[in-house]
C-alpha cells in the first residue's frame, strides 16, 4: 500500500515539474473576454494569432497594464535581452509622461518599439522621432478603403500588403537628434504609411494600420492578398536586432484599451469593495460564465503562472542576494524538517506489543487491546484511538487538574499552569494539546484536510508516549506500568 502511494506521489511530482516547462500555450488565449485587439481575444479583431505565432518562433511574451510597469520589466531583463514594446491600435491617448519614458528607454538602447496605429493616439511618442499620424483614413481605388502598399522591413525585404484603415504619416520639420530613418514605405497612392529606423540605441517600426496584425490578417483568405505572417515575423526580427527569439521579450501594452483586463482597483479596502470591483471588471469583460470560471483549465493556468512566478522570483533573488537566499532556504528547510519530524513522531520499537504486558481495560477505553492486536495502525484506527485518548485525558484532567483539553487549547496561561503542576515542558504540552484537538476534530468530521500527517501509526504512538507521561504524573498508566493504577480505575471513580 505504501509503495503504491509512493509511486503515485512520484508520478504527481514528475507531472508538476514537467508541466512547468511545457505549459499548454493555448491557455494563453480564450480565458479573457475583450472587444479590443488584445492577445487574449480569439475573435477576428484580436491579436491572439500574432501572440501564438511569436511564441511558436520562441519569443518570450508578457503584458503590462500600465506603462509604469515597463521599467520593472526592463530592469529584470538581462543586459543582452531586447524588450520589444508592442502598441497596436490604442483606444486612448498615450500621455506625454508615458511617451517620455518610452523615448528615453529607446535612446538608451533598452527598448525597441512597434507602433501600429491608424489614429492619433500614439502621436505623443511619434513626435519624439519626427513623425505624426493624421488619423484620416486613406481612400483607395473606386472609393474603397483598401489601399495597396509595398512595406519595406530593413534587412528583411519588401512585402506587398493590402491596408484597410491606413492613415498617412507626416514627417515633422527638423529630425530629432539621435534619430535616423532606415526605410520609408508608401502606398500605391504615394502616401507615407510606414517608417523604420533607430532612436539612439533602440529601433522602431511605425505603420499607420493596426489591422494588419489582427487575427483576420492571418486568415486563409488574407494570405491570398499578402504574406502577413511572414511580414509580422520580419518586423519583430528587425526590432530584435538579429538576436535569437529566446533572448527577446515581447511586451504587449494593454493599458490603452477601454475594456481590457485590468487589475482590481487598489483603493478597495473592504471585502464588499473587492467584490464590487470584481463585478465591475466582469462587466467590463462582457460578463463571466460560471462554467468557464470553474473550468479546471483556469486553475491549471493560474497554478502554472504562480509556479513560474515563484521560480522567477527565487532565481532573481538568488542572483542578487545569494547569501540571504541561502540563509532563508536553510531556515525554511530546518522548519520543514521539524514540522515533518513532528508529524512523523518519535521512532517506535517494532516489538512494543511484546514488551508491554497486557492489561484488562474497560470497554469504553479499548486503547491497549487495540494497539497490541494491530501491527501497524491505519488512518481510521489511529483517528478512533486518538479520539478515545482525548476522552480519557479530558476526564482525568478535569478530575485532578480542574481543567479540560479544550480549556488548555484556548488558554496559553492554563497550559503553563498545568505544565508546572505536571512537571512537563510547556511547549511540548501545548503542541501535544493542539495535535490532539486537531486530530479529534478530524475524527468528528469538523476538519477535512488538516492536520496533514505522513504516518498515522507513528503520529499516534508518539502522542501515546507523551500522554503516558501526563498520566504517570497523575498516578495512572495506560500501557501497564508496574505499581500504578490503570486509567480504568480513575475513570470508574468519576
Amino acid at each position: 500500500m505504501n509503495s503504491y502511494k509512493a509511486f503515485l506521489l512520484g508520478l504527481l511530482v514528475i507531472g508538476i515539474v514537467a508541466s512547468l516547462y511545457s505549459a499548454p500555450k493555448s491557455l494563453l488565449v480564450s480565458l479573457v473576454f475583450s472587444k479590443s485587439p488584445t492577445p487574449f481575444t480569439d475573435e477576428w479583431y484580436g491579436t491572439s494569432r500574432l501572440a501564438s505565432l511569436l511564441e511558436e518562433e520562441g519569443y518570450n511574451f508578457s503584458v503590462i497594464f500600465s506603462l509604469e510597469d515597463l521599467n520593472k520589466l526592463m530592469e529584470k531583463s538581462p543586459g543582452k535581452r531586447v524588450v520589444v514594446l508592442t502598441i497596436i491600435s490604442p483606444e486612448s491617448r498615450i500621455e506625454p509622461s508615458e511617451a517620455r519614458l518610452i523615448l528615453e528607454a529607446m535612446i538608451e538602447g533598452r527598448l525597441s518599439v512597434l507602433v501600429a496605429d491608424e489614429s492619433q493616439n500614439s502621436n505623443t511618442i511619434l513626435e519624439g522621432i519626427g513623425l505624426q499620424i493624421s488619423g484620416k483614413p486613406l481612400e483607395g481605388f473606386a472609393g474603397l478603403p483598401y489601399v495597396p502598399a509595398v512595406i519595406e522591413v530593413p534587412g528583411r525585404g519588401s512585402y506587398r500588403l493590402l491596408l484597410s484603415v491606413a492613415s498617412d504619416i507626416g514627417l515633422l520639420a527638423g529630425l530629432p537628434v539621435n534619430v535616423s530613418y532606415e526605410a520609408l514605405s508608401r502606398s500605391a497612392t504615394n502616401e507615407l504609411v510606414a517608417v523604420a529606423g533607430e532612436a539612439g540605441g533602440g529601433r522602431f517600426f511605425v505603420i499607420s494600420d493596426g489591422t494588419i496584425f489582427l487575427n483576420t490578417a492571418f486568415s486563409e483568405n488574407a494570405s491570398q492578398v499578402g504574406d502577413y505572417e511572414e511580414f509580422a515575423l520580419s518586423v519583430f526580427r528587425y526590432l530584435s536586432s538579429g538576436l535569437d527569439p529566446s533572448e527577446v521579450l515581447v511586451v504587449y501594452d494593454l493599458s490603452h484599451y477601454n475594456d481590457s483586463l485590468k487589475p482590481l482597483r487598489e483603493e478597495s479596502e473592504a471585502p464588499g469593495d473587492l467584490l464590487g470591483s470584481l463585478l465591475e471588471e466582469s462587466r467590463n469583460l462582457g460578463g463571466f460564465s460560471i462554467p468557464i470560471v470553474l473550468h479546471p483549465a483556469i486553475f491549471v493556468f493560474l497554478g502554472l503562472y504562480l509556479a513560474k512566478t515563484l521560480e522567477t522570483l527565487f532565481f532573481g533573488l538568488a542572483s542578487s542576494y545569494p547569501i540571504t537566499v541561502f540563509l532563508a532556504s536553510l531556515l525554511i528547510g530546518i522548519l520543514l524538517y521539524r514540522r515533518v519530524k513532528g508529524n512523523l513522531g518519535s521512532a517506535i520499537d517494532d516489538n512494543i506489543d511484546t514488551v508491554i504486558p497486557e492489561i484488562d481495560m474497560m470497554a469504553e477505553t479499548p486503547l491497549r487491546r487495540r494497539i497490541v492486536s494491530v501491527t501497524k495502525l491505519e488512518k481510521r484506527e489511529a483517528l478512533e484511538l486518538t479520539h478515545n485518548l482525548y476522552l480519557i485525558l479530558d476526564s482525568l484532567l478535569s478530575k485532578h487538574m480542574g481543567t479540560s483539553i479544550w480549556s488548555l487549547y484556548k488558554d496559553r496561561k492554563e497550559i503553563e499552569h498545568v505544565a508546572r503542576r505536571l512537571e512537563v515542558d510547556a511547549v511540548k504540552l501545548e503542541k501535544f494539546i493542539r495535535d490532539l484537538v486537531a486530530i479529534n476534530e478530524r475524527y468528528e468530521g469538523k476538519r477535512k484536510l488538516t492536520p496533514i500527517v505522513i504516518s498515522w501509526d507513528r503520529k499516534f504512538r508518539s502522542m501515546l508516549k507523551f500522554s503516558e507521561t501526563i498520566l504517570l504524573r497523575m498516578g495512572y498508566t495506560l500501557v501497564g506500568k508496574e505499581r500504578l493504577r490503570g486509567v480504568e480505575y480513575g475513570l470508574r471513580e468519576l
